[in-house]
């Protein structure tokens, strides 16, 4: 069958098209694209899956972890660098599930919908009768202790996103840091407990990281003994953090000399700061 090319491909699968479409018909059908990147609302597995040099999956509307599928889909595909999935319940050693299925994994969203985690999010009716006999990850800790496991066994990752990780602190992401040497981005944005500290960590474990993403957390409310310098961050987003002063704005652009990028949103009475940041930073391009 000829191929043709295909930047977005939309399929819905619904009650009239089964009656007309076996699943084998509708594989066929997609497989002419040369698709890379699929989008799930709910994921099986299924093992006549055609796309066998598929780069990135997205899952979205899991209620829980697709634990099985994802298993069937990584024998099937050994080529995934990108996995995306929101979901409401993870079970433990389910991340570190990710690791097994998908070795060479560069980037990871995991979405919780939960309260544990997001305090403004509800339960889904009738959802909460579906979870019995696995252990839920149902405390911080827990979680923690997930995201320890994947990244210690997923050595890969190049792009990190652990936005609005409230209760994330500083000894967690210095643990962390130590098994990502492959990272070059990393989002903490919104993650509370966050301070200076923890972009220490960052940059002397991680020789490639060129962004961090901090907004709205703690820098500003204590600082770090540094004498080293770090070339390799290009782009810091340290916008709403109140608590920035024009002494630690000097200090960070002292120790990031290649900076292209500042971000300081939202943050007042740091004028002579950001006058330092262009003396000492002769590569900033953007500064917000």
């Amino acid at each position: 069958m000829q191929s043709y090319s295909c930047v977005i491909f939309s399929f819905r699968y619904t009650s009239a098209v089964k009656i007309f479409c076996d699943v084998d018909n509708i594989f066929r059908l997609i497989s002419s694209f040369p698709l890379k990147k699929l989008t799930f609302l709910v994921f099986t597995g299924e093992p006549r899956f055609p796309f066998k040099k598929l780069k990135s999956l997205v899952l979205s509307g899991e209620s829980i972890f697709p634990a099985d599928g994802l298993r069937v889909f990584s024998q099937n595909i050994t080529t995934l660098t990108s996995l995306t999935c929101s979901i409401n319940f993870l079970y433990k050693n389910d991340l570190l599930l990710i690791a097994d299925c998908f070795p060479l994994l560069k980037e990871l969203n995991i979405e919780i919908n939960n309260p544990i985690f997001q305090c403004q999010t509800n339960f889904k009716n009738g959802t909460h009768s579906l979870l019995s006999k696995r252990q839920l990850v149902n405390n911080r800790t827990d979680f923690i202790n997930e995201i320890h496991s994947l990244l210690s066994n997923c050595r890969f990752i190049q792009h990190l996103n652990l936005e609005c990780t409230f209760f994330l602190n500083d000894t967690h992401v210095a643990g962390f840091s130590l098994f990502l040497g492959d990272l070059v981005s990393i989002n903490l944005n919104h993650c509370s407990r966050l301070t200076e500290s923890a972009v220490f960590s960052l940059v002397r474990n991680c020789p490639s990281l060129s962004e961090i993403k901090m907004q709205n957390t703690a820098i500003g409310t204590e600082s770090v003994e540094n004498s080293d310098v770090y070339p390799q961050l290009k782009s810091l987003y340290l916008g709403r953090n109140f608590w920035l002063s024009n002494e630690n704005i000097i200090r960070l652009a002292s120790f990031f000399p290649n900076l292209q990028l500042l971000d300081l949103y939202s943050n007042n009475n740091i004028s002579e700061g950001i006058c330092q940041v262009f003396r000492r930073c002769d590569k900033i391009k953007h500064l917000n």
